[in-house]
């Protein structure tokens, strides 16, 4: 009974708390990481991890089919490896790349067709913001937040 018990509340947890939901998708990726700050009218949804990558999706508050997903893997990929992979895009044909620098970082966004997605290394990982329903100035944002260091 106590481990149902302790199951069920676990569970709860998971799906109720992001924080906690996020800390251990994190633990169980073995990534070093900060839960990321959605942007206005937006809010975290569900956490999941594989080895060493941490995807948070993040929802519209209004309308659940708006979301974007935040990304964060380790390695240490350069900024150079970063705009190469942005410049093709999912369909294989080149993608429209822009990089932006804002105090010390800098992020490579680039779009094909409706997604468009977002890039910076934070530390060691690299972090992606990954969307279909964000204009460039809300994609930007989101990925300035999820590449914020602690």
């Amino acid at each position: 009974l106590t481990v149902v018990l302790v199951t069920i509340i676990g569970f709860v947890v998971w799906h109720r708390m992001p924080a906690a939901s996020f800390k251990l998708a994190a633990a169980m990726a073995h990534v070093n990481t900060n839960i990321p700050t959605p942007i206005s009218g937006y809010k975290i949804g569900p956490i999941t991890s594989t080895q060493n990558t941490v995807t948070t999706t993040i929802q519209s508050a209004s309308n659940s089919s708006k979301k974007y997903t935040v990304t964060e893997q380790a390695s240490n990929q350069p900024y150079a490896s970063l705009a190469a992979s942005a410049a093709t895009g999912a369909s294989g044909n080149p993608a429209q790349v822009q990089t932006v620098q804002d105090h010390d970082k800098t992020y490579v966004l680039s779009q094909d067709n409706n997604k468009s997605t977002a890039a910076c290394t934070k530390g060691t990982d690299t972090v992606s913001v990954e969307t279909i329903d964000l204009n460039v100035a809300q994609l930007l944002d989101a990925a300035k937040n999820a590449c914020k260091s602690s």
